[in-house]
């Protein structure tokens, strides 16, 4: 397995910021992981088997997927490179770890084994 989403977040803090705030981005990412396996312990299965649920979810997978694509071909030749070394809040630092494990099928996956 590779090195993951959050790691890789974690490594970027690191490198730009410091150790402390690649400490809570992993402990966002593992705060998330403990409310994935809670939901999965309280039958969020049961409630992801439903066939008009996951209809909906491949539907709103693909439009996420396709609307990312375009919209990354668009913008293809608009980069521009910041040199900034702002610090990021704590806080922000925290969400950054849990929203990628919270959102992240990868991630999701991972919490259970």
């Amino acid at each position: 397995m590779g090195i993951g989403p959050v790691n890789s977040a974690r490594l970027d803090k690191v490198i730009k910021i410091g150790f402390w705030h690649a400490w809570i981005v992993g402990t966002g990412s593992m705060i998330a992981d403990a409310i994935l396996i809670l939901l999965i312990i309280l039958g969020l299965v049961n409630f992801l088997d439903m066939p008009l649920i996951q209809i909906f979810l491949w539907f709103f997978g693909g439009f996420v997927l396709i609307y990312s694509g375009i919209e990354c071909l668009l913008k293809a030749n608009d980069i521009h490179l910041a040199f900034s070394s702002g610090r990021e809040s704590l806080f922000k630092c925290f969400l950054t770890g849990f929203n990628i494990s919270i959102s992240s099928a990868y991630q999701g996956i991972k919490a259970l084994f």
